[in-house]
């Protein structure tokens, strides 16, 4: 954040390669920079903070709604934390609510699964959110670490969902980055497709690393748009499935704000590798971006990516428009 009422919505995306091809294309758009602060790995006040700017440059009727809504949303979920009467007393326990806290690994470079979740702690239930969060600050200590915030009422009739919110170290500082409420109509959830391409062509090496993984996932860029003008991008890896079994060539998606699993951004953690740094065990990425690349500049991207999706799966995504 910079002066009140002034920030750059490049400094979110956490990628530089990302980042500095996207200060090149025509400014984003209010909703779009909206899609980026939701999605982003910052703390929710930080959020807020942002949403509020925008909201406040809102110009058309479904920027003011719709910003106007993400707004409502974050104070919302901010509220529910602080608790129905803890806003002049931080730590109150409350009677009436009951949090529920579960720590999971959720590390998506696991040999055996690249979206594999783990609960390396029985779930704890607390009257309060400081409570909970005291408890669960002392097991999230490193990036591909997370804990989860169930909020409950007691209400007549039973237990009442109200929130559930996710808490990681960002910049080794413990702080609550996403938040879902229970019947509040929230705004994008970072589903929408990326309204620009990113610096990769079909047949490159890319890399997801981050402290959000223990180690980088490594695989082939694939790229196309259709006639209407949507990105569809896909990095086809290499994953070894359950234990004993053996591995095998897929893909996953690239072409929204979110990556496959859980709260991550493909704006944060998308990086360009080099076949020296492949493990050796996925030295095969490494040959097949190689005759990708010779194909995409011998026979165009058609070829490319027509020939990734040959490796990669057997019924390649109907994308384009007939």
């Amino acid at each position: 954040m910079t002066k009140k009422g002034e920030f750059d919505i490049y400094s979110w995306i956490l990628s530089p390669e990302i980042r500095k091809a996207w200060k090149k294309e025509p400014p984003l758009p209010l909703l779009e920079q909206a899609a980026i602060i939701y999605q982003a790995y910052r703390a929710v006040e930080d959020k807020l903070r942002a949403i509020s700017i925008l909201y406040e440059r809102a110009e058309t009727e479904e920027e003011k709604e719709k910003l106007g809504q993400a707004k409502s949303f974050y104070e919302e979920a901010i509220r529910q934390m602080k608790g129905r009467d803890r806003a002049a007393a931080p730590g109150k326990q409350n009677p009436g609510e009951v949090w529920q806290a579960f720590c999971s690994d959720y590390d998506m470079a696991e040999d055996s699964n690249p979206r594999r979740m783990d609960f390396y702690e029985e779930p704890h239930l607390f009257y309060s959110y400081e409570a909970a969060w005291d408890w669960a600050a002392q097991y999230v200590t490193i990036g591909w670490e997370s804990c989860v915030f169930m909020k409950w009422t007691l209400e007549k009739d039973g237990p009442k969902e109200e929130v559930e919110c996710s808490a990681r170290r960002v910049n080794d500082v413990f702080c609550t980055t996403h938040a879902y409420i229970v019947g509040f109509s929230d705004f994008d959830r970072g589903t929408s497709h990326l309204p620009y391409s990113l610096p990769f062509a079909t047949g490159d090496l890319v890399k997801l690393e981050g402290p959000v993984f223990s180690r980088p996932i490594f695989g082939v860029w694939a790229a196309e748009q259709d006639g209407n003008g949507i990105w569809y991008n896909w990095m086809g890896y290499k994953e070894y499935g359950e234990s004993g079994q053996k591995a095998f060539l897929t893909a996953m998606s690239m072409g929204y704000h979110w990556l496959n699993a859980f709260e991550l951004s493909v704006l944060d953690w998308l990086r360009p590798a080099s076949k020296e740094e492949l493990p050796k065990e996925q030295k095969i990425l490494g040959k097949i971006a190689k005759v990708i690349s010779r194909m995409r500049k011998k026979k165009g991207e058609k070829a490319a990516y027509e020939r990734f999706w040959e490796t990669f799966s057997i019924d390649p995504p109907k994308c384009r428009k007939k």
